[in-house]
């Protein structure tokens, strides 16, 4: 009569929301390290030239400086250095946070704004990469962090995780470094900047797919 009732013991591995029992196997760890680096990072074999004094990196120098004078912020062109096609030219100074804006949306915008006005002047300034105080980098890396535990926990939960505020590149970072985990999906997270990760065959609702809706 005391005995171990084998139904009950087999509700008592079940986790919530359809996730794996203990001791059950995992796959592996999401591992980003083979992840490209941003636009302010060399690619692999790509060669960096520092301060380059062309006739496009000086125009394009000037223009940003003309931008952020009318705007009147305290930052200046502190470094640059070309990277393949990518000119890519670090700012800074005391009003650094302003420039860069709620996620980096006003340094996106004056990347934009420059690299057409640049370009007009001088079609050899290439492809005009802008950044302040190292943010791109840092913003990469929290990224991939981000990705890192919201890929964990849709495998753990078996639900879908949303990423909120990201820009076009990052999305498309996100679908380029999950691309190789066959268990996780990336789905439109259902508004501006937003993603989802979720297990693959759930959809957006966190609701598994059934085989007849599969065949469908």
């Amino acid at each position: 009569a005391g005995g171990l009732n084998p139904a009950k013991v087999g509700d008592s591995r079940r986790t919530k929301a359809g996730a794996p029992p203990p001791g059950a196997s995992r796959a592996p760890g999401l591992d980003f390290s083979q992840a490209p680096p941003p636009p302010t990072r060399p690619a692999s074999g790509e060669s960096a030239l520092a301060e380059p004094d062309d006739e496009g990196a000086r125009q394009a120098r000037t223009v940003v400086e003309e931008i952020v004078g009318r705007l009147g912020l305290a930052v200046g062109v502190v470094a640059a250095v070309r990277l393949g096609e990518r000119l890519v030219l670090n700012l800074d100074g005391p009003d650094k946070a302003l420039l860069i804006g709620v996620r980096g949306a006003t340094l996106e915008a004056l990347q934009l704004l420059a690299a057409k006005i640049a370009a007009r002047r001088s079609p050899a300034a290439g492809r005009l990469v802008l950044d302040v105080a190292d943010y791109r980098w840092r913003r990469h890396k929290q990224l991939l962090e981000s990705l890192r535990r919201t890929g964990e926990a849709a495998r753990q939960t078996g639900q879908p995780q949303t990423l909120p505020g990201l820009n076009a590149a990052e999305q498309r970072l996100a679908r380029l470094v999950l691309r190789p985990f066959k268990d996780l999906a990336v789905q439109p997270g259902g508004g501006r900047g937003r993603l989802t990760i979720a297990p693959a065959g759930a959809d957006p609702a966190g609701r598994r797919r059934t085989r007849s809706a599969k065949r469908q």
